[in-house]
């Protein structure tokens, strides 16, 4: 370990950050109220060609293959729903009003361990709740979903609401739902189903219309400049001569983008003076920004938090449950476990390069 190499860090950060050449999307829809200007923010960052937050990005023009995994089966055009967050995501991101997580830890039977003071509600209905994308007709809606940040409302398309295109509250469609019997139904025999609960709708431009043969395009983002934010936060509260204060100037420009309007440091004041509660948080928001853009992965091994994180049962909604109101409850019986062993730090080298290399031996475990 050498904490000089956050300094080094942190220079590299900062001079991109210094170029002057890229800055955090903002839409230029006229919108007033802070989430809804977050969510078309941060969707545009990757429906909107060749932005100024892209650093490295490709350019697809047919989005048919994303796309086409998004749309829930059975209730908009053509849709496989193969692209579905777990509970877990689900759960890290922050709630808009207090600026706090409202999830603090999970209990041994997975029940979330609820923060309180975020005004975060784990149970129960709330009747004529308008969701951001759909300001013109109501849901019926499970009170965990209200209240999030725009990221939120961007990415995770959850049981019971309406399809993001405009046309989705048409009278012809119903919200989606996924229980056994819902109208994108829980079907295990064919595997043709929403596996969670949830689906994954961040790089999705609500204008694709599946019905019409219309897949758009598609921006895969490989850096941005929110990533260089994080990373520069990251270095700042890592290095030797620890920069909180900086470190908390870049974070809070991500969270402000995404509606938030409380600073960190105001929400958690113990950040100021403790390296590792600001990582703690440093890391849940690399969790939520960066989510589906690959990085996850590699952030819990460089961590060596990985035999914690991606170990054990993954958690979904009961999609078995024959009725709406009873598919919110918490379930791993849906989604198969995932294990993570001491070999998966590495990946394997493959025969036929240790054929090539006499001097090499295979990575421990393989």
């Amino acid at each position: 370990y050498d904490a000089h190499k956050w300094d080094k860090a942190a220079e590299a950060a900062k001079a991109v950050i210094d170029l002057n050449v890229y800055s955090l999307h903002e839409t230029d829809e006229d919108v007033s109220d802070p989430v809804t200007r977050g969510m078309l923010s941060y969707r545009e960052t990757f429906t909107q060609t060749w932005n100024e937050e892209l650093i490295f990005a490709r350019y697809y023009p047919d989005a048919s293959v994303w796309n086409s995994r998004v749309v829930p089966p059975r209730v908009f055009g053509v849709g496989l729903g193969g692209f579905t967050p777990t509970l877990k995501l689900v759960d890290a991101y922050p709630m808009a009003g207090t600026g706090r997580y409202p999830i603090s830890g999970y209990s041994a039977d997975g029940k979330p361990v609820v923060d309180e003071a975020s005004g975060y509600q784990a149970d129960g209905f709330t009747e004529g709740w308008f969701h951001p994308t759909h300001t013109d007709k109501p849901i019926k809606v499970h009170n965990s979903m209200k209240g999030r940040d725009g990221r939120f409302y961007a990415s995770i398309f959850f049981n019971g609401e309406y399809w993001i295109h405009p046309d989705g509250t048409k009278p012809e469609y119903k919200p989606v739902t996924f229980y056994t019997g819902g109208t994108s139904t829980f079907a295990h025999e064919s595997g043709d189903y929403v596996k969670t609960g949830f689906v994954f709708t961040k790089f999705t431009d609500p204008n694709v219309d599946t019905r019409k043969n219309v897949w758009g395009t598609f921006t895969w983002s490989y850096m941005r400049l929110a990533e260089i934010y994080l990373n520069y936060a990251e270095a700042c509260n890592e290095k030797e001569d620890r920069d909180a204060a900086e470190a908390l100037k870049y974070l809070n420009k991500i969270r402000e983008r995404a509606g938030i309007t409380q600073k960190l440091e105001a929400v958690y004041p113990q950040v100021l003076t403790s390296r590792e509660e600001l990582r703690k948080y440093i890391r849940q928001e690399r969790f939520v920004e960066l989510a589906f853009e690959g990085l996850r992965y590699y952030d819990l091994r460089t961590w060596m938090i990985a035999p914690e994180e991606a170990n054990g049962p993954r958690w979904g909604l009961d999609l078995t449950a024959r009725d709406y109101e009873s598919s919110w409850e918490r379930t791993s019986k849906i989604c198969q476990p995932i294990v993570f062993e001491p070999k998966h730090h590495l990946f394997p080298i493959a025969q036929t390069q240790l054929n090539e290399m006499k001097n090499f031996t295979q990575n421990q475990g393989w």
